[in-house]
């Protein structure tokens, strides 16, 4: 892995779906090279640096084991899919890029990509190896691989079709289409 004299370049860890830190969600030229259109900022104390240009949500959570992360992934997984619906990109950061974004990109990839939480770290760790939730979100972390599990055994999910946003342009593409691994079923949705 590369170290970066400046952490403003995030990881894109799965496609369209970037990690990073405070830095990168405040530095508009690599936002903008990246074709960043949505950012996810999992801190409190942020304002949006850039309100005009892009599409936020903040969710006001700290970095401490106690914290409840796990009661905003509804919300985190429906801004993401929604971006990647849209044709977006989206950064989700948090101060460091290393706990709570990682956290929410952790349950994101685990949720689209039917990946067990180890596969879902390793996946991560390779694009961005500072990623390191704190030991409570990884427990939350397995506790949403287990409902996760559970759904799926269930048929209440339909595995990585249910929010693999990537290859659809809508919600009704979205639901006929599967694709298949790697394969771009829509192109060029979004005006470069």
């Amino acid at each position: 892995a590369k170290k970066v004299k400046s952490d403003s370049e995030p990881s894109e860890v799965v496609p369209d779906v970037f990690l990073g830190s405070i830095g990168a969600a405040h530095n508009r030229e690599v936002l903008e090279r990246l074709g960043i259109t949505h950012i996810l900022t999992v801190a409190g104390g942020f304002e949006p640096k850039f309100p005009q240009s892009f599409i936020y949500e903040c969710v006001d959570v700290k970095d401490v084991p106690e914290e409840r992360l796990s009661v905003h992934f509804d919300r985190c997984l429906k801004f993401i899919a929604k971006c990647l619906l849209d044709g977006g990109r989206v950064l989700v950061h948090c101060f460091a890029g290393k706990s709570r974004s990682a956290t929410v990109c952790a349950a994101y990839v685990m949720a689209t990509e039917g990946l067990s939480l180890e596969e879902t770290l390793v996946t991560i760790g390779r694009k961005r190896p500072a990623a390191s939730p704190n030991h409570g979100f990884m427990a939350q972390l397995a506790s949403f691989e287990r409902e996760l599990n559970r759904a799926r055994t269930e048929g209440r999910l339909l595995g990585r079709v249910q929010l693999d946003a990537r290859r659809a342009a809508s919600c009704e593409e979205l639901a006929v289409k599967s694709g298949e691994e790697g394969e771009e079923v829509v192109e060029g949705t979004r005006d470069e």
